[in-house]
């Protein structure tokens, strides 16, 4: 009976660690996970935000933008962000180091152009507020901040030239958010030349949505540097926009050069090179 008693016994303790065991491993999978979808919350709270700012009382939008930066880390092995409470997780892995497959790093600024554009609207929704007299405005949101961990082995790394970036997104496929199209192709929206208004811009040539902007004919990428993705919008004022309306129906046709109607871009640039394009930024 004491024998019997005993193997229970054992039997239970066996049970008990076992369930702790897999209790661990769930928490260990789940914190990740948690992580994962934190941002992947964050993103959808954005678009939905985005989406909502289609509605608008006399130019100024109900709703308030809920879009914050990805805050990005990269070390020669992965990219981390930035959680709420400013601590850094896991982001991506990388499958090899960085110093080894640069092309990485393309990857990676690709899907968060490509998932800024989505979130933002792809072009198609009416972002932030206007002016409702003559006032015109490039009106921009910072969707990523990527800056490198030099004491992480991300220090000095050759990351390619701006040519091979633009290479890449006109060769390969973003494959998120139900997606599988050419990075180039999904986030390129033709614009015509639009008239901005005497008083403030006599002309602004708006002709490709998608830009990598402050970078020379194949300037070299490096990880000494810091990058940002970002969305414009030029937005025109009320009036301005009714001015145009009202020209496009007299000429009866769209692509007439006194059209102003928003017209939207997703940026990779430099930090310093946000303000040489853009007049307010919201965040």
């Amino acid at each position: 009976m004491r024998a019997k008693r005993g193997q229970a016994g054992t039997s239970t303790l066996n049970k008990v660690i076992l369930t702790v065991i897999v209790l661990l491993v769930l928490v260990s999978f789940f914190s990740g996970a948690l992580k994962i979808f934190e941002k992947t919350v964050s993103d959808e709270q954005c678009r939905l935000s985005v989406l909502a700012q289609s509605k608008d009382v006399f130019g100024l939008k109900i709703v308030t933008l809920n879009c914050p930066r990805h805050n990005i880390k990269v070390t020669e092995k992965d990219a981390k962000i930035r959680n709420a409470k400013g601590n850094y997780d896991t982001y991506i892995s990388f499958n090899t180091l960085l110093t080894k497959e640069p092309e990485q790093f393309y990857k990676l600024v690709a899907n968060e152009m490509a998932d800024c554009w989505f979130k933002m609207g792809e072009g198609m929704v009416d972002v932030f507020d206007q002016d409702v007299l003559m006032k015109n405005r490039a009106t921009c949101l910072i969707c990523s901040h990527i800056s490198f961990d030099v004491d992480a082995g991300a220090k000095g790394i050759d990351l390619g030239s701006s040519d091979g970036f633009l290479e890449y997104l006109n060769t390969h496929n973003y494959t998120k958010n139900s997606y599988d199209v050419n990075y180039s192709k999904y986030m390129l929206m033709d614009y015509p030349a639009q008239f901005a208004g005497a008083l403030t811009q006599l002309y602004y040539s708006a002709d490709k949505s998608i830009y990598i902007h402050g970078f020379d004919n194949n300037t070299q990428l490096s990880t000494n540097d810091e990058y940002v993705v970002f969305f414009k919008a030029m937005k025109y004022s009320k009036a301005n926009e009714q001015f145009g309306n009202m020209f496009k129906a007299i000429i009866n046709n769209d692509d007439n050069f006194m059209r102003m109607e928003d017209t939207y871009f997703i940026f990779f640039a430099r930090p310093e090179n946000v303000p040489e394009v853009c007049s307010v930024l919201v965040n």
